[in-house]
Parts: structure tokens; sequence; C-alpha cells
């Protein structure tokens, strides 16, 4: 049996795409995999099991100074055939595993060099140099690992380099999370929010637009910085706001349903413009409408689908016009709704991205000395 070991000092251990997705996907395929990240107890989950790489709670300067030690030197205990790399600040690590012998895979859940020029707590006048020098050092140390995985193909253009196999696997929905949803379902006067709570994600428009439309929002996540939370509550438009906390997967797909939309206007930062927003295919799996902002590729998306509005994010107005008429053209919107689960049942899933991972898996391991690409 191959065995593999999927790396973060970043993300949780119950990280979706990695955990329910990848390392579940690879045990359901005969891999035997561990996950290497922090948490306070190891755990087993539909085979994979998990361990701690270190406690939650890090500094973002401790983890980055001493997390790629800790959990270089507990990945090579384990041993394993493949390493699966998971945060741009553990490459280093995975240059010393090469040196070992071993397959290393790169997995750029973002842009990183665009994703800094949006780091609120790095000063302005460091954004454009730190991201070039990130490009530079991403480019020079990739190129020693054996693969890339990319979430989207922007990311793979911007990665792209002689000889280093770029794969694209989506960050898609779960088919099964999303089961069909009863027609006559009752939906309540609100629209949901899920995921990181962030100014550059359009918390403070979209809560400006609540007392305009005449509705509730339904917001779920965690804040960041956590002193947002403070300053949002500080606004008249709160009074609104029915805020629930983290919910886990379950929680998740039973209250999208309720909902009259999901809301994604996010803001025009250059790392979303191209990206592609899990929680915008999980309000279509769940069959309800979508309000995004007007980015071209979302635009395109959602057009193609007929499966909800776009929006200027930065306008609490247009955003208010567009969940009224939801409000006030149900048959319209239940259609749209539809027209979205029939989408992301067709084509936006994770049941769809997966063989492209198990293929570049399979190539590894054979030895192949050609590892195909999937349409970067």
């Amino acid at each position: 049996m191959i065995r593999v070991c999927h790396m973060t000092t970043v993300h949780s251990a119950t990280d979706v795409r990695i955990l329910h997705k990848e390392a579940a996907s690879l045990a359901a395929a005969g891999y035997d995999v561990t996950i290497l990240a922090p948490c306070d107890e190891s755990f087993e989950y539909q085979g994979v099991r998990v361990l701690s790489a270190m406690k939650p709670g890090f500094g973002r300067m401790k983890r980055m100074l001493f997390g790629s030690w800790m959990i270089y030197r507990k990945a090579r205990r384990l041993d394993v055939n493949i390493y699966h790399i998971h945060d741009p600040e553990l490459i280093l690590c995975g240059l010393w595993l090469k040196r070992k012998g071993k397959h290393v895979i790169f997995d750029a859940h973002e842009d990183l060099p665009l994703q800094i020029m949006a780091k609120h707590y790095i000063p302005s006048w460091l954004r454009i140099p730190a991201a070039r020098w990130v490009a530079w050092l991403q480019h020079r140390w990739l190129r020693r690992y054996d693969a890339v995985v990319v979430a989207t193909p922007s990311i793979g253009q911007s990665l792209r380099q002689p000889e280093l196999p770029i794969v694209l696997v989506r960050n898609l929905p779960l088919l099964s999370e999303f089961q069909p949803v009863p027609e006559m379902r009752s939906k309540q006067d609100r629209v949901c929010y899920i995921g990181g709570i962030f100014k550059v994600r359009g918390i403070i428009p979209l809560m400006k637009s609540l007392p305009l439309a005449g509705v509730r929002l339904a917001l779920a996540g965690t804040y960041s910085p956590p002193e947002l939370r403070d300053e949002l509550r500080r606004m008249p438009e709160w009074a609104y706001v029915d805020e629930l906390g983290f919910l886990d997967r379950e929680e998740v797909s039973n209250l999208l349903p309720e909902c009259l939309a999901g809301m994604v206007t996010l803001l025009p930062s250059p790392n979303f413009l191209t990206s592609l927003p899990v929680k915008m295919f999980e309000y279509m799996a769940s069959g309800i409408p979508v309000i995004a902002s007007a980015f071209p590729l979302w635009k395109e998306i959602i057009s193609e689908a007929d499966c909800g509005i776009c929006v200027d994010p930065h306008c609490p107005e247009e955003i208010a016009t567009a969940i009224q008429y939801l409000m006030t053209h149900p048959e319209r919107a239940g259609q749209m709704g539809r027209h979205g689960r029939e989408a992301v049942m067709g084509r936006y899933h994770w049941e769809a991205e997966k063989d492209a991972l198990l293929e570049l898996y399979a190539a590894l391991t054979s030895g192949a000395t050609g590892i195909k690409e999937k349409e970067v």
C-alpha cells in the first residue's frame, strides 16, 4: 500500500479541501493516508489518520519561525512515499523531503502573490516588493517538486514553468453534502453569507444593503481580524444580522435551503477576480440563487447557468435591488435555484475533479515519466 502524508500548519485539521475531499478520496482509492495539521488530539475520518503537527493557536510569526521544523521532524518519522504540501511557508520543508528521495507535491489553494496584495497586516508600501519576492521564490523552489496541484486555471498559469507538471483540481462541492431540496421548502426573509468574514469580502456594503432590502442576514464564519466583529456590532445594520458563528458541514447544508439567496459580494481584490469561490458553488448545490460580484469570470459562470444575479459589490443599493427582485419574483428565484443545482450536478462538483488527483498519484507511484496535466 502506498503511504501518503498531507501537511499543513495554516489550515485546520478538518479543512474541507484537504480532509473531506483530497485525503478522503485517496483513502477510498486504497492509499494509506495521514494528515499532519494543527489539532489538539489525533482522530480518524473515513480511513484518514489526522495527527497533531502542533497545537492550534500558534501566532503567525511563531508558526512561520518554528512550524516548518516541527512538522518536518514528524513527517520524516512517518517515512511515507508521497508528501503533499498545502502551505507556501512549508515549501522549504518539501525541498528537505525531496533531498531524502521522496515524491513531493505542492497544492496551491490561492495565488499567493496576489493574496499578499490584499493582506491588511502588511504595510501597503511593502506589498508589491513582497509579492514579487514571493513569486520569484515560488518559481525557484517549486521547479524541484514532482508536481503542483492548483485550485484555479489562473493559479496554474502564474506557476507554470518548463518541466513542472501543473494539475488542475478545482475546489468544488461534494455532492453527498447537498441532497435534493423539496420544491415547497419554506424560505425565510433572509439571505446568507458563509465563510471567512473580512472587509475585503464585502461585509460592510452587504450589511448596509439589509435595511434597504428589508431582509436579515444569516452570518456564519470567523472574523479576520477578530476586532472586526466589534466594529460590525457598532453598525446600526447589525440589528439585521443573525450571527451564527462557525457551522459544521451538516449545519451549513441544513441552513442554505432555508434562505432566499447566497451572498458572494466580494470586493474586487486581485486575488478574487479569477478565483472560483467554493461557497458560490455550495449555494448553487443547495438550490438557492446566488447574488455575486460582477467579476467577468463569475458573470460568465452565473450567466451560463442562469442561477443568480451579479452586482457591484461596493453598492448597497444595487445589492438590495437584487435581493428585492428575488423576494418579489419567487418563481424566478426558484428557477434560478434549480438551474444552479443542475449546473453543479452536471459539472461543478468534486466527483468530477478527483480523477485528476488520482491520476497524478498513480503516475508518481508507477514511475511514469510524464504526468498528465488537466485544463490549465
